[in-house]
């Protein structure tokens, strides 16, 4: 979320096009609540989502634990 926003941050255009994104399906709604099927229609902001997470992977921030030793002869 944090790179998210930071992308949004950076980039005024690209938050302005979410926001009308946003704006655009809210009047839909029609005060009602947001379900499953509403969030289908977030497009723009998914991309924008997904290009956040490729430009700032979390995958180092997952550590790894050997369950046993491995011999690699001498090393």
């Amino acid at each position: 979320m944090g790179f998210f926003l930071t992308i949004m941050g950076i980039f005024p255009e690209i938050q302005q096009k979410v926001f009308e994104e946003d704006q655009k399906i809210q009047q839909t709604l029609e005060g009602r609540d947001i379900t499953w099927d509403d969030l289908q229609k977030y497009e723009y902001t998914e991309r924008v989502i997904k290009e956040s997470m490729r430009l700032f992977p979390i995958g180092p921030a997952i550590g790894r634990k050997a369950a046993e030793d491995i011999d690699f002869g001498k090393f």
